[in-house]
């Protein structure tokens, strides 16, 4: 027994991520073959812009376009041409796709946390949390496309903290600053190409290198300021190239030049909604409501919390969207006149708007849930997801731990604000992506009604920070000194 633990506790310092990988592996395997995807909502629109894809090309899907974001229709083709050649559904095809995206989460997960020199048996924790998390794994057992953008996020951070600290340090050689611009403006073009707002939040996340240009230009360091400019311009110029690409493609086919267009109706809608009376029991309503609707209804009677939920802000929006379309207007007036109001009500009531909007923006913390849907489970597994005080034991032990991990991760940044430029470490670049992702993405989210799978994309790095939280307590327990990892050499 001493020597199984032995061998044990050695195989989880060397190999945390492969021991994690492995009892992953067996479990999604059990799930491949025993669950079945549910085509509903959303799910019911990538399917048949998949079948267009495989059926009729990338045409067809221009001229009847704009349609979602591309890449996971074209994932979804591509289950379906394979389906015939292996004689399984494209669904089970689309599973095990998916369940690679999985792994790939937890491999980059795991370096991440190498880099912040977490100890290995919470990263082999946090791995096999990856694994086994009811939200992460549903997500990739069901039609939607959270789970691709899970590792694509992880390489944003991984890239763009590695670069900065690289050019900080002038370490780049040769071709090396052009090798990481151009996987970082490929890593943000692809990331919007799942979800939109990236077009956007890759415009944000570029912050840390126009720092680094002032800092040259204030410095007097030439040298800084040069090569973080053309890191910057490389990245820049290939995310709008291949970005601009598909939205030139759009605007030749169906006159749109956009990624997608789904905003307008959606952000009206939810304008509309929160600048709508509040008074203190309403905002108790919104509090409860970002931890569930059943906290809500336990609390507050159907009409108060109908108030918040998502549905109220779509009926609205929709509304306006299908009278604008009954008198006539085109799609891009109809557009135009929708954000002109959403933006008239934000101006109309800007506090109210602001107060709705913050606590709207709470539920990117309530991401952990056995009820999400859009997969049909054996029964046994059933049953363990609908059994209260796990279900809401594990919501909210999730949620609390997240909201201690950010806040941790806000008093780091403050803390350690000034050797961001001074003395740089991986672990300081890779924290200071982390918060302006999730600042970010939370700030951009939170403009729309947002439900629990909106937050999926930054969840590995929720888990990620839990981690780095929790280490900064072990070695203080033991140290009884602030958390100043020891981060492993590159």
């Amino acid at each position: 027994m001493r020597t199984f633990l032995k061998k044990l506790s050695s195989g989880i310092n060397n190999y945390p991520l492969l021991l994690a990988t492995t009892v992953s592996f067996f479990y999604w395997m059990y799930l491949c073959f025993s669950t079945k995807m549910e085509i509903v909502h959303d799910a019911i629109g990538y399917e048949d812009l998949g079948t267009m894809l495989a059926q009729d090309g990338w045409l067809e899907y221009f001229r009847t376009g704009p349609h979602r974001e591309p890449l996971y229709p074209f994932l979804i083709s591509l289950s379906m041409r394979l389906a015939p050649r292996l004689s399984l559904s494209y669904q089970t095809i689309q599973a095990l796709i998916q369940v690679a995206f999985l792994f790939l989460t937890q491999f980059l997960a795991a370096r991440l946390m190498r880099r912040l020199g977490i100890r290995p048996v919470l990263i082999l924790l946090t791995t096999l949390y990856i694994g086994f998390s009811p939200a992460l794994v549903n997500s990739a057992f069901s039609l939607f496309s959270e789970i691709i953008s899970y590792p694509l996020v992880l390489g944003i951070i991984l890239i763009g903290s590695k670069s900065f600290d690289a050019l900080l340090k002038n370490e780049f050689k040769g071709i090396q600053l052009f090798f990481y611009a151009v996987s970082l403006g490929i890593l943000f073009s692809l990331t919007t190409s799942v979800k939109g707002a990236f077009e956007y939040l890759s415009l944000f996340l570029m912050l840390p290198f126009v720092l680094l240009i002032l800092k040259g230009v204030f410095s007097r360091q030439r040298v800084l300021c040069l090569k973080a400019f053309l890191f910057f311009l490389t990245s820049l110029i290939i995310t709008q190239s291949i970005t601009g690409f598909y939205k030139m493609m759009n605007q030749r086919h169906n006159g749109y030049y956009t990624v997608t267009d789904r905003g307008a109706w959606m952000l009206y809608g939810a304008a509309e909604k929160r600048i709508q009376q509040l008074s203190p029991r309403k905002i108790a309503a919104g509090l409860a409501f970002s931890a569930g609707e059943g906290a809500c209804l336990s609390a507050f009677s159907e009409e108060e919390c109908n108030a918040w939920a998502f549905q109220t802000s779509d009926f609205i929006g929709m509304t306006k969207l299908l009278y604008f379309h009954a008198e006539g207007f085109s799609p891009k007036e109809t557009n135009a006149r929708l954000l002109a109001l959403a933006t008239q009500d934000m101006r109309k009531n800007p506090v109210r708007y602001l107060v709705a909007t913050t606590i709207e923006s709470t539920k990117m913390f309530f991401w952990e849930s056995t009820r999400i849907g859009f997969v049909t489970y054996p029964p046994a597994l059933n049953r363990l997801f609908n059994f209260s005080p796990f279900k809401n034991g594990l919501r909210f032990i999730m949620s609390f731990l997240t909201m201690l991990s950010f806040i941790y991760l806000c008093r780091r940044i403050v803390i350690h604000r000034k050797k961001v430029f001074a003395s740089p470490t991986p672990e300081t670049g890779i924290l200071l992506f982390i918060f302006i992702q999730i600042i970010g993405f939370i700030g951009l989210y939170s403009l729309f009604s947002i439900l629990t799978r909106y937050a999926f994309p930054i969840v590995p790095l929720y888990l990620i920070l839990i981690a780095c939280m929790l280490e900064a307590l072990l070695q203080y327990k033991k140290h009884n000194t602030p958390f100043e990892p020891h981060v492993q050499a590159r």
